[in-house]
């Protein structure tokens, strides 16, 4: 199983991104602006929701605030493609 393992990876060719996983900034940078938005964005949110229930927020929120804290989260990756 090992030698399997290591016989496709050596069989691999090397990928000409240079180690990124971004988008190429100057082919696409459009995508190459979103992908970093999210990627420092989605610490945000995910903190948000981390404390929300950790601290167990969420049972004071009726539907409406529980939607509009949701909503105000998920807005700025709704709204970036159409800003930038």
């Amino acid at each position: 199983m090992m030698a399997m393992v290591l016989g496709i990876i050596c069989l691999q060719t090397k990928s000409s991104s240079a180690g990124t996983f971004l988008p190429n900034p100057i082919l696409e940078p459009s995508k190459y602006a979103y992908e970093n938005f999210v990627m420092w964005y989605s610490p945000v949110w995910m903190s948000a929701m981390a404390l929300i229930i950790i601290f167990q927020l969420y049972e004071q929120f009726d539907a409406a605030c529980y939607n509009g804290v949701l909503g105000g989260l998920a807005l700025p990756l709704v709204l970036q493609p159409l800003i930038w």
